[in-house]
């Protein structure tokens, strides 16, 4: 069994139409999403688990429950959010972890600069105030990624991520 941990968004259901269809793969592979908001974009199918919760501790529950009934092989999560940092640290060794990266896994958490100051000036900016539940998330983030034993992403950006969490990950 190969687990997909994925948001809801328009990409998120077309991966999993085109899985569904190019891997003849019902059986094979299994969709979770964890969301606490409606579910806007993907579209209930026979492998696709949709779980809504407001919680973190909840959604950790949910997890753990998953992992332990479904004995997956391989995990991929689909960007790399609070709550999907979980299947990753929650894994044996025995099931290979991939990160499929979208862009907010790394530049929302890295020190990179991305705009100049004149693009800045436009963007409402919020100052990352840290409180301990973002301590603990980072420490966990950190944690996870060292543990993800593929990424998929492009070289340039794979060089960012080793850079900042010292991963061991193959691209």
């Amino acid at each position: 069994m190969i687990l997909h941990f994925l948001g809801d968004s328009v990409y998120s259901d077309k991966f999993i139409q085109y899985v569904n269809e190019k891997f003849n793969s019902q059986n094979e592979h299994k969709f979770i999403i964890v969301s606490g908001t409606d579910i806007k974009y993907i579209k209930q199918k026979q492998n696709v688990d949709i779980r809504q919760t407001s919680s973190i501790f909840d959604s950790l529950k949910i997890l753990v429950a998953i992992l332990k009934t479904e004995k997956p092989s391989k995990i991929f999560v689909h960007f790399l959010s609070d709550v999907y940092l979980f299947p990753v640290l929650l894994a044996n060794k025995n099931i290979k972890c991939y990160w499929v990266v979208w862009g907010g896994d790394i530049y929302s958490y890295v020190n990179w600069k991305l705009y100049d100051d004149e693009t800045l000036s436009y963007i409402p900016y919020r100052k990352n105030k840290k409180n301990i539940k973002q301590k603990i998330l980072k420490n966990l983030r950190n944690k996870a990624i060292k543990k993800v034993d593929y990424i998929a992403i492009n070289e340039t950006e794979f060089n960012i991520i080793k850079q900042y969490y010292k991963t061991k990950a193959q691209r």
